[in-house]
């Protein structure tokens, strides 16, 4: 949340006391006129969860409406449901068939209410729903919690010890297969156990994801010759909230925090205006923990920022088969070219010991334009009224070959064959290309390159391998 919104929010919260269940009244506690409680005055403590002992001569109608309202009367859902289009405590009083103006006589909960008799009808009324509401969502929100977080616990307890046992001595695809099909997994095991938060929601890019993601950036970073990860929507979101889990009373109450305004998979949020302003509408355990929560969001959104960085790499990465580069330079083997998709052909494959060397080559095929002769016969003309004339030509074809070698120390699992068509980044390390002009039908540029990392292998028209 932006901090203006959450200092308003928590500003708006007017509590006396985090947890204690007291309610203010345009900044005015129930019971003081002042705002501030007598120095010696006793005041019955209030539970979230419990309801007190009415005073005696309590309208038994409004008690049985205070004992029987929940937060589930003023959810968005429920408030649509009504036909209404914000929450208000006169048509939750007037269903119930508790009219407001009847809203009199002894307190109907001392420990909620002290100083009962010194407000009008309607501000009682408004302090029943919102006292209703306040007892009743924390503990659920705590008991939604721990069910969201047993629930993510098991899937950590599945993916945890492959993520620990990632060998540093595998390959570099073997670690990252293994992390994207753990990744996919959780995305499973999220989904079978309704796991997840929506997206405006903080916790939903905490835990395992997080660290797999984490993991899988510190793996790119590794391979000098590549290019930057997309920053998908997703990344950026880990990127803004992304952390471990850590202090679970810490993470409870951040979970709570932001499930009144986003809602979680069993709680629907609250955001309808109206006479219960959506900020008052919960008493949050977490109002006291306010500045800890914002360090908190504050430093693992910088943490995470840090951890899902790019390497800084060339940003002038060059096409290979379209500018002869030099050596040195980081290079993109395949990729576009003129409109083709120029994936390079395997020629050979050798390997000696723990390393191989892929040849590979690609062809352009061209027609070069000679003998031509004008003709009278109008082609166009042009906005400056420049006439242009069709022309008769000789086309003749050539081809333009790009051969690679490439120097690799490590192969994805389905390895790399003859005939199989292949992209990867490198950086050259030797560069001879073919001399232009002349009239030769084939022009052949040799290339060398280290420091490779396979983007895609297609075999058999089947993509077998991508970065």
């Amino acid at each position: 949340m932006p901090k203006g919104r959450w200092l308003a929010a928590a500003a708006a919260l007017m509590l006396t006391g985090a947890g204690c269940g007291l309610i203010t009244i345009n900044g005015k506690p129930l019971g003081s006129r002042s705002g501030k409680a007598s120095r010696g005055e006793a005041r019955p403590e209030a539970v979230p969860g419990e309801v007190g002992r009415a005073a005696p001569g309590a309208d038994p109608d409004l008690v049985s409406l205070y004992r029987s309202l929940d937060y589930t009367c003023c959810t968005d859902e429920a408030v649509r449901s009504k036909g209404y289009s914000s929450v208000d405590a006169s048509w939750v009083f007037n269903e119930a068939g508790v009219p407001i103006k009847s809203v009199r006589g002894p307190n109907p909960d001392p420990s909620r209410f002290p100083g009962w008799d010194d407000f009008d009808a309607r501000t009682k009324a408004y302090a029943v729903v919102l006292a209703a509401i306040n007892r009743t969502w924390t503990p659920v929100c705590h008991e939604d919690f721990a069910a969201y977080r047993a629930g993510w616990k098991a899937v950590e307890g599945e993916v945890r010890p492959r993520l620990d046992s990632l060998a540093e001595d595998a390959g570099h695809y073997e670690r990252v297969e293994e992390i994207r099909a753990l990744w996919e997994l959780v995305a499973q095991r999220a989904k079978e156990q309704d796991l997840d938060l929506p997206k405006e929601h903080p916790s939903r890019w905490g835990g395992i994801r997080f660290e797999l993601l984490q993991a899988y950036f510190d793996l790119h970073r590794q391979r000098p010759s590549m290019t930057p990860l997309a920053d998908s929507s997703t990344v950026q979101s880990f990127r803004a909230h992304g952390h471990p889990w850590g202090d679970e009373s810490l993470e409870r109450d951040q979970y709570c925090a932001y499930a009144r305004l986003y809602g979680t998979p069993t709680m629907q949020p609250y955001s309808a205006a109206g006479s219960l302003d959506p900020a008052l509408l919960v008493l949050p355990s977490w109002a006291a923990r306010e500045p800890e929560i914002e360090q908190r969001l504050s430093s693992s959104s910088q943490a995470a920022a840090e951890a899902l960085q790019h390497e800084r790499v060339d940003p002038n990465r060059i096409s290979l088969q379209l500018i002869n580069p030099t050596v040195g330079a980081k290079v993109y083997v395949g990729g576009a070219d003129h409109g083709n998709d120029a994936l390079y052909e395997v020629d050979a494959v050798d390997r000696k010991g723990t390393m191989t060397t892929i040849r590979a080559s690609y062809e352009r095929h061209s027609k070069r334009r000679s003998g031509c002769r004008r003709t009278n016969r109008v082609h166009r003309v042009h906005a400056d009224g420049t006439v242009e004339y069709e022309e008769l030509c000789t086309f003749t074809p050539y081809v333009t070959e790009f051969q690679v070698t490439l120097v690799v120390d490590d192969l994805p699992r389905d390895r790399v064959r003859k005939g199989d068509r292949i992209s990867a980044y490198a950086t050259l390390t030797k560069s001879k290309p073919s001399p232009g002009g002349g009239r030769k039908k084939r022009y052949v540029n040799r290339f060398t390159a280290k420091e490779v990392h396979l983007d895609r292998v297609v075999r058999d028209g089947e993509l077998v391998h991508q970065h």
